[in-house]
């Protein structure tokens, strides 16, 4: 998904067959006429607030939807026999609140499965732009005007 049409093609041109502008579209209904109606299995959240309704409703039966952030509110009405009849699990998790030693176990283990990956290319990040530390201002009013397509780094060396 993404919120601006312009992007659209550019996140095609990265080989994702479906892809939903939610500004124009529901992504409900786009969901269900993707999938024939059957919904996805698993969302990544991290928005909340009232899109908790409509991802319960985007989830197909068994359904998973982990929830790692409320920039959309905390807040929100959830329809309790959907959830039940459906058999739909809703999991959080930030990482911020726990232990010093757990964080420590994820960031192994995310090294020892994950690195890898971008050390054999396999896994390559799209990148928009970098900027040195002194730019920090710049880069955020680029973050922040939306204009940017990958991930803006700053560089600190």
């Amino acid at each position: 998904m993404t919120a601006s049409t312009g992007k659209v093609e550019r996140v095609r041109a990265q080989g994702v067959l479906h892809v939903v502008d939610y500004q124009t579209t529901d992504f409900v209904d786009a969901v269900h006429e993707i999938t024939g109606a059957r919904g996805v299995d698993l969302i990544l959240d991290h928005i909340g607030g009232e899109y908790l309704s409509r991802n319960m409703r985007a989830l197909a039966v068994s359904g998973k939807m982990v929830l790692i952030g409320v920039m959309g509110g905390v807040k929100a009405e959830l329809h309790l026999a959907q959830m039940l009849v459906k058999r739909q699990q809703i999991l959080g998790s930030v990482l911020r609140p726990r232990p010093i030693a757990e964080k420590a176990g994820i960031i192994s283990t995310f090294a020892a499965v994950v690195l890898p990956h971008f050390a054999r290319g396999s896994i390559v990040p799209l990148i928009h732009s970098v900027f040195s530390l002194g730019e920090a201002a710049e880069a955020h009013r680029l973050m922040e005007s939306s204009g940017h397509f990958g991930k803006i780094v700053l560089d600190i060396d």
